[in-house]
């Protein structure tokens, strides 16, 4: 925006009438005195008009001043509107871009909570298959504690059967020869007994054995559980917190979007001011045209008013001689 320039006026120069001799005048005897006073008269009130309107014309200078003063007020108004738009425009590209990132964080998150949610049905699936185990080794447990228990009766009919094969043997002997078939068959049940007293002890220690590896995989299996327990309530706990977290970043968002729409409609203002600011440069370098065509007027009015003045002048100056 440019500075409206200034036109100085030409203030006619207010001076008194001197009325000189002029043999050149030709006079008219028909003019009465009434005549001339009326003429003085009007010579007198043009003078009038001719100091008023200077003073016109000096107040016109100092409007045309003044709207140069508004113009250099205007053109501030202009800059300092732009920056303040220029600034607004990167405020508003920085919003969209944090919006942008926020959107995308908001994508990242709920992609995590998709991954976890896929953990926690795989954590859970383990912890229900860790139970199933934990049953099942139990339920082993409680079947070799029944395989002991059967293994002791049998290692105990064992027991007794030898016993009785040896009382057996003892009346084989004391009957002599009549007794030596029922000796032979004492003795092989003798033999079986004891081989039943080993094996039933083989399968005791065996049964021990099975129940020892079975009690430690029953506290790793109870530990697995608890273990896997805790992950699932972490894990439930992390989706709480990546709930908590999208409701965060989508109030951000909203916010955001509420700044990008406040920024967008300051713009808009903006852009408005602008636009009457332009405006009013082109109404006032339209009103100091049209103060600088007055004034070239009036200054013509003025030399018009200063001739009328001089010929009545001489004309009255040369009726007085």
């Amino acid at each position: 925006m440019n500075l409206f320039s200034k036109k100085k006026s030409e203030p006619t120069q207010e001076k008194s009438v001197e009325l000189v001799n002029n043999p050149t005048t030709t006079e008219n005897p028909n003019i009465s005195n009434d005549t001339i006073e009326f003429l003085k008269d009007i010579n007198k009130d043009i003078e009038k008009i001719i100091s008023q309107h200077n003073s016109v014309n000096s107040e016109h200078d100092v409007l045309a001043e003044l709207a140069s003063k508004i113009a250099m007020q205007m053109n501030n108004i202009s800059h300092l509107a732009s920056d303040t738009n220029a600034s607004t425009e990167l405020l508003h590209k920085q919003s969209k871009s944090l919006i942008n990132m926020t959107t995308e964080n908001v994508d990242k998150s709920k992609e995590g909570k998709k991954t976890i949610e896929d953990i926690v049905s795989i954590i859970m699936s383990l912890d229900s298959e860790a139970k199933n185990t934990y049953t099942s080794i139990n339920n082993l447990w409680e079947m070799i504690q029944q395989i002991s228990q059967v293994a002791q009766i049998i290692d105990g009919i064992a027991s007794q059967t030898n016993m009785l094969a040896l009382n057996a043997a003892i009346e084989a002997a004391r009957a002599g020869e009549g007794g030596r078939g029922f000796a032979v068959v004492a003795e092989e049940v003798r033999k079986l007994a004891e081989m039943t007293s080993q094996s039933t002890g083989d399968i005791t220690s065996l049964t021990n054995k099975i129940q020892a590896e079975a009690k430690t995989a029953l506290n790793s299996a109870n530990k697995n559980t608890e273990v896997i327990s805790k992950g699932v309530t972490a894990s439930k706990n992390a989706l709480i917190k990546i709930d908590d977290t999208l409701d965060s970043f989508g109030k951000v968002e909203n916010q955001v979007n509420e700044v990008i729409n406040i920024i967008s409609t300051q713009k808009s203002h903006i852009e408005n001011i602008l636009t009457k600011i332009s405006d009013i440069d082109r109404i006032l370098r339209e009103t100091n045209s049209q103060i600088d065509h007055h004034i070239t007027e009036a200054n013509v009015v003025d030399r018009k008013l200063e001739e009328s003045v001089s010929s009545i002048a001489k004309f009255i100056t040369a009726k007085d001689i």
